[in-house]
């Protein structure tokens, strides 16, 4: 499954627990704060608590480093101004209290924040994660307590941390990815945004995806559900036809995945534009089309033969002049000398050579040149122009008109 916690163009009112994230697991401690530095803005009213968290903070981990504030006013300005990794703040201050605070600083910088205080409450709690903090904390007396804050303060800051390094990840991927959970979209990347045809990821977070699906493609969706409960952590591709806010049409290749999402079941769509490449597709295969026309209609023999002399393909009429039984046939004619030293190592691209030659086709099958059914001799007009066939190998385009 991936482990994908994001912050923007979720769904507004979201269950989101705390509990749910765990970012040293996210990412096996790679972006984990560790031993790394920190600093901590601690604001509280009270100039004892600040003196003790900074004697306990310094005792237990010196790479953090706490800055202390008695003010909430004062510690707007000092988010605003220097770089922190978290804030810490009591509820019960002059002139604002903490969920108050901790929305002021969410409206300056996305930053982690955690209510820290003795006289909170469970509505407490609830005001101050609607109002952005990242975590509560009830003070208690025991010294041990500090460690504890120091463990949630690290667990916000490698969450916070992670969930920067996913964004990045994600809205920079050039494919778009949705997070759906029972057909509603709750999570869309800005690849998305351009591909649904959509101002932002908001227009999309909320909808239901199949309201995008053609009626057309309704089956093959609901073959994808099927899909989602059978197939665990495999990877599902599909293809679907969607239909824009715009009213474009996209033919999208995509795979979906289970993952987690905020503690739910969901899935993970990454979607590829494939508009463009199935028109690309179809007019190749009008052009293929209209080629065998010509080349099996054609009053002009015409073979296709690689370096090694074998015939890639070729149509009746080539066949037929130089009296070949199929297409499997050798065609030796490359190392006939009146033709071997003016092709080889001498005709480059774009250009074309012509031979008007009596052929003794008895002979040509006596020294290996040609598997011919013909044993007379034929005036032959042949004209080589190389060519590129398949995959890019060499060989040439072989012209056959019998005179």
């Amino acid at each position: 499954m991936y482990p994908i916690f994001l912050c923007v163009g979720i769904r507004e009112g979201a269950e989101i627990k705390t509990e749910n994230y765990s970012s040293s697991t996210i990412l096996s401690g790679s972006f984990s704060s560790g031993s790394s530095f920190l600093r901590v803005l601690h604001v509280d009213d009270d100039t004892s608590q600040l003196e003790m968290l900074q004697i306990f903070m310094g005792q237990l981990d010196a790479s953090v480093e706490v800055v202390s504030c008695g003010n909430p006013l004062e510690a707007l300005k000092l988010v605003a101004e220097d770089g922190f990794d978290c804030v810490v703040s009591d509820y019960l201050m002059p002139p604002m209290n903490g969920v108050e605070f901790a929305s002021r600083v969410k409206e300056l910088k996305d930053i982690p924040f955690i209510l820290y205080t003795g006289q909170g409450s469970e509505e407490v709690a609830e005001h101050a994660f609607q109002a952005g903090a990242d975590d509560y904390i009830r003070k208690e007396i025991e010294p041990s307590h500090y460690e504890v804050l120091l463990n949630r303060i690290r667990h916000a800051v490698d969450k916070y941390r992670a969930e920067q390094i996913y964004r990045v990840i994600f809205d920079s991927n050039p494919e778009a990815i949705l997070v759906i959970i029972d057909n509603v979209i709750e999570y869309s990347n800005n690849s998305a945004v351009s591909l649904f045809d959509v101002d932002s990821q908001l227009d999309l977070v909320g909808r239901r995806f199949t309201d995008f699906v053609l009626d057309n493609d309704l089956d093959e969706v609901g073959w994808m559900s099927l899909q989602r409960i059978i197939t665990d952590n495999r990877v599902v591709p599909f293809e679907l036809a969607l239909r824009c806010d715009s009213g474009n049409l996209r033919l999208v290749m995509g795979t979906l995945q289970n993952m987690y999402f905020f503690g739910k079941p969901a899935q993970i769509y990454f979607l590829r534009d494939i508009t463009e490449r199935r028109e690309m597709e179809r007019g190749l295969m009008h052009t293929q089309h209209q080629f065998d026309r010509i080349f099996n209609h054609s009053l002009i023999g015409i073979g296709l033969i690689d370096k090694s002399h074998k015939i890639h393909r070729c149509n009746l009429l080539f066949r037929k002049i130089l009296g070949l039984e199929s297409c499997a046939s050798r065609f030796g004619l490359l190392d006939e000398p009146r033709i071997f030293s003016k092709i080889h190592g001498r005709l480059l691209p774009g250009e074309s050579i012509r031979f008007d030659l009596a052929l003794d086709f008895k002979h040509l099958c006596d020294g290996g040149f040609l598997e011919s059914n013909r044993v007379d001799v034929g005036q032959v007009e042949l004209i080589f122009s190389p060519v590129m066939l398949e995959k890019g190998a060499d060989g040439y385009l072989v012209q056959v008109m019998e005179q």
